[in-house]
């Protein structure tokens, strides 16, 4: 629950554009939102977002093998039509960059669950910036690192984004009013 909220929040902060001075304040390579999910075999967890600034897209799997599509326009990314402009279907991290600007927005990101598995659990991170695989590492960890946090709590993971998500808020709010 804490993490749906969170990731809402962060989801609408990216959607106002009377917060475009927002983009400034954010600090290259912070970490924007993450969170954890699941998708069978063959099908697809969506999330729409509105990115006014760089952003890198992680996604790390966790059990099974997830794959990453990125949409414009807000369309549904899908492998068996072509319907995606950008993708990392690897077995391991999957990195996408988008520059903004890019895409028409909004741009949905698809997490797929690979038909070998009947389900695929993953951690979905945003990232702000351009990033390198180096810095990706940098700031989450090596992905067998998050692969073996994720044995420990969950709601930990959406409690700590939740707090990032505030501190980046706060930084906001104090460089505007300052």
């Amino acid at each position: 629950m804490i993490v749906a909220f969170a990731f809402v929040l962060v989801v609408s902060l990216l959607d106002c554009t009377h917060l475009s001075a927002l983009a400034d304040s954010i600090e290259r390579k912070s970490l924007l939102q993450t969170l954890r999910g699941r998708v069978s075999g063959d099908n697809f967890a969506y999330y729409p977002i509105t990115p006014k600034f760089d952003v890198t897209i992680v996604v790390d799997t966790l059990t099974g093998d997830a794959d990453l599509y990125i949409a414009e326009d807000d369309r549904k990314p899908h492998y068996r039509d072509l319907s995606y402009n950008m993708s990392s279907a690897t077995y391991g991290r999957e990195v996408v960059v988008v520059e903004v600007g890019s895409l028409k927005t909004p741009i949905v990101i698809g997490v797929l669950g690979h038909v070998v598995y009947s389900e695929t659990s993953y951690q979905l991170s945003v990232l702000a910036g351009l990033l390198t695989v180096d810095e990706v590492n940098e700031v989450l960890g090596s992905a067998e690192n998050v692969v073996a946090s994720s044995h420990g709590n969950e709601e930990s993971t959406g409690s700590s984004s939740f707090v990032e998500t505030l501190i980046v808020i706060l930084k906001f709010i104090f460089e505007v009013l300052l």
